[in-house]
């Protein structure tokens, strides 16, 4: 037994040219009959040569229909794509510059045209579809999520021009959030007890999150006595 390897030209990752040397993507349709077939073996050499398309580097399977999935394989690189069941999808693939495969699914009345199209320019892959996961007993422990109470906060200024309390100091602070109502025609301050004022228009929203939020108290402040505005702390 011979220990010789043997490679196949394939055009991965390339853009198409034609003779001319001009970009030349191509799509090839084609569909295959599994109504009384399960294999299906087909060489495309002729197509190819025929300048239909050139080397292949992906693969459309619509194979929505199918409740059992379909297999290519690619002839000389024996590249194998496994398409699931009730699916459809882009599906890149290895296959030598002459394009032989054999594809198979178990035989279908309703598989009478299994669309396929092979195409010569590289697409990510995509696929869609239902996903059934079967589970027999399963033992399992979990620890329930609790979400923080987010405390409440005045809603509207008391005496406009007056700063007013927001938020007292608070060490384990994970989160902030202030909103100027979008409706107000002034701005919003927010004034930090280290001197520090953040001036919100209409609209405008501070955040903050853990790792950045500060831990010092607050005070708000508008013009208008009545100013609406949001605000939690978590």
């Amino acid at each position: 037994m011979s220990d010789l390897l043997t490679s196949y030209a394939i055009s991965n990752g390339l853009a198409p040219l034609d003779q001319q040397g001009a970009i030349n993507p191509q799509a090839m349709p084609v569909s295959y009959d599994f109504k009384n077939n399960a294999v299906i073996e087909k060489d495309y050499w002729r197509d190819q040569a025929a300048g239909i398309i050139g080397a292949v580097q992906t693969v459309y399977v619509d194979n929505a229909l199918n409740p059992n999935p379909i297999v290519f394989v690619f002839q000389g690189t024996n590249f194998r794509l496994r398409v699931p069941a009730l699916s459809s999808g882009f599906f890149p693939v290895v296959a030598p510059t002459h394009l032989r495969v054999v594809v198979s699914t178990p035989a279908d009345p309703a598989l009478e045209f299994l669309q396929v199209i092979y195409l010569n320019v590289p697409m990510p892959l995509t696929v869609w579809g239902p996903v059934t996961v079967n589970v027999g007993n399963v033992n399992a422990s979990f620890s329930p999520v609790v979400t923080p109470t987010i405390p409440a906060a005045a809603q509207t200024i008391a005496a406009g021009g007056v700063p007013q309390a927001l938020f007292g100091a608070n060490a384990n602070r994970l989160a902030l959030f202030v909103q100027n109502d979008v409706n107000e025609p002034e701005p919003l301050q927010l004034i930090f007890a280290s001197g520090a004022i953040i001036q919100l228009l209409p609209g405008a929203i501070y955040a903050n999150t853990a790792g950045t939020v500060s831990g010092e108290a607050m005070q708000i402040d508008a013009a208008t006595t009545g100013h609406k505005f949001n605000a939690w702390e978590q």
